[in-house]
């Protein structure tokens, strides 16, 4: 994987979890309550489980954003290297992006008890989770698309790994002329 590749993926992976943010928000809100997959909920289970102790509220924060910050870039990671292989559509990508986070959310959360069992769970929470899936899929695709329109550098910096400093003869800096040496 290219050192590009890995970069836009998390960067677009971390679009996607901000974007979450402003939905727990209002999620929390329409629901009443934080609903069973939210990340501060599943970090006081999984690692206060791991601790063998409750975390307290600033504990479970601190773990949640923790886990919130490195899952959705590293999602953004993987499906920047998949990705290809799907049409171009952006609602598409997105869209399948998305039901494939709900999927896996879906599947891994009650083997590891990082939830209670979907069955206990509200239709609105349902939803909530459907859309907020939906939602990180749409922007990390987004994102990445947009980064893929974006020009990369014409010129490498000198001090970056395994790159050299641009010579006078690289497109982005014309040959010098005769009479300026």
């Amino acid at each position: 994987m290219s050192t590009t590749t890995f970069t836009r993926g998390a960067s677009a992976g971390a679009a996607g979890t901000l974007a979450l943010g402003g939905l727990a928000l209002l999620r929390n809100a329409v629901l009443g309550h934080s609903p069973p997959y939210a990340a501060r909920r599943i970090a006081a289970r999984l690692v206060g489980r791991l601790l063998v102790r409750p975390l307290s509220p600033r504990e479970a924060l601190f773990w949640s954003l923790g886990m919130r910050w490195l899952y959705g870039p590293m999602l953004g990671v993987a499906w920047a290297r998949f990705r290809a292989v799907l049409p171009p559509s952006l609602l598409a990508r997105g869209v399948l992006l998305g039901a494939g986070v709900w999927g896996l959310e879906q599947a891994s959360f009650p083997i590891v008890d990082a939830t209670p069992l979907a069955r206990t769970w509200s239709r609105a929470e349902h939803g909530f989770l459907l859309a907020q899936t939906v939602l990180f899929g749409l922007v990390t695709e987004g994102c990445l698309q947009a980064l893929a329109r974006a020009p990369l550098s014409a010129r490498p910096a000198a001090d970056e790994p395994g790159r050299a400093a641009p010579t006078a003869h690289t497109p982005s800096m014309p040959a010098p002329r005769a009479e300026a040496l």
